[in-house]
């Protein structure tokens, strides 16, 4: 359990989750072969969406000796299921006959380290606290610790999904009026005690109870922030391209 983690906490330290190649492309659909996928987040350090780092690292730990599936889930953010699709992408895997949930793409909430689904509360190497409860007889629950106690970030079960299933989750949250990664921005880094993230124009960074935030008011504010807090690589042209394209959203 040990060296997931520290595969986990390698990847997440060292990858950006963020949606800027599916607002600068105009809604290309972004490929999920893991040739595409190392050529984008390995070699060109661009980052990805949940259905990209989480596909992504769903072929590595393929690669070992543990059972390992994909599941699709339901974002919720502390409200009910109702009338919201299966969205993101994540991956459970079963270590000496326990399973666990790892997600490595859901932005500033992603965890970063295995959760196990017997309920057992977690703390990740940033310092926030997670848990999976069982909510009914087949669907589980990712929560995360707050002030006033455990909120919920999503739904997901264990049913078997296919390749397709997969693709029209993402071909929809690429393309759909509905997808919040097709109208507003979201980029996002786990650093070690919290987290880095832009939501639009506004750059925020969060360790433990302190919070500091920047309202990005240029496209060159845009590069430098990009540049230089993330280990994202997007050149000049691409955050102007960009700036021009989030201002339309506020």
């Amino acid at each position: 359990m040990k060296q997931l983690n520290n595969e986990i906490k390698n990847f997440l330290v060292k990858n950006t989750f963020n949606n800027i190649d599916i607002l600068i492309s105009n809604r290309a659909i972004l490929k999920l072969d893991t040739e595409s996928l190392y050529d984008k987040l390995i070699v060109r350090k661009r980052g990805g969406y949940c259905f990209e780092n989480n596909q992504y690292f769903y072929t590595q730990l393929k690669e070992g000796e543990n059972e390992v599936r994909r599941v699709l889930g339901r974002v919720v953010y502390g409200d009910t299921p109702d009338n919201k699709p299966r969205s993101h992408q994540a991956t459970v895997i079963t270590i000496d006959n326990n399973q666990y949930l790892v997600d490595v793409g859901f932005g500033p909430y992603t965890p970063g380290a295995a959760i196990p689904l017997s309920g057992e509360e977690v703390e990740s190497f940033n310092k926030r606290v997670y848990r999976v409860t069982k909510i009914n007889e087949v669907d589980y629950q990712l929560e995360i610790a707050k002030k006033d106690g455990f909120f919920s970030l999503y739904q997901f079960n264990l049913a078997n999904y296919n390749d397709a299933d997969f693709k029209v989750a993402n071909y929809y949250t690429n393309t759909h009026d509905d997808s919040k990664f097709t109208t507003s921005l979201v980029l996002s880094q786990q650093i070690e005690n919290g987290t880095r993230f832009i939501s639009n124009l506004l750059y925020s960074e969060i360790c433990g109870e302190q919070r500091r935030n920047i309202e990005i008011k240029s496209a060159s504010e845009m590069y430098e922030i990009i540049s230089g807090e993330f280990n994202a690589h997007f050149s000049e042209q691409e955050c102007e391209d960009l700036f021009k394209i989030v201002r339309k959203f506020i």
